[in-house]
């Protein structure tokens, strides 16, 4: 009886454990893997605001480190970030600080 129930415990902790390691991805837009097609938008008119990436879906994003070159309005780009702890006067979406970005063909 012993026997059993320690193999049965041992059984349980194993399955959760491999439940428990998942190889999705979070479920927040910034993924290490993946790019996230934005438009660059020009919000300079709203006070303490530059430039912010919207997606489809009219979440909005304020990019820390936004290159020059990319500093264009209704620009279309595919963007890889993380999200940063950090407040702005802009307020107009989650700060973000980009990984890596490119130009996308534009139609």
């Amino acid at each position: 009886m012993k026997k059993q129930l320690l193999l049965m415990i041992q059984v349980i902790v194993i399955l959760f454990l491999a439940m428990s390691c998942s190889r999705k991805p979070p479920s927040t837009f910034a993924q290490d893997k993946y790019f996230l097609k934005v438009t660059i938008i020009d919000a300079s008119e709203i006070a303490g605001c530059g430039f912010i990436l919207e997606t489809a879906d009219g979440s909005r994003f304020q990019p820390d480190n936004l290159p020059k070159k990319f500093q264009k309005n209704n620009l279309k780009v595919l963007v890889r970030f993380h999200e940063i702890n950090r407040m702005t006067s802009c307020m107009s979406g989650k700060t973000i600080m980009i990984d890596e970005i490119k130009k996308t063909k534009q139609k």
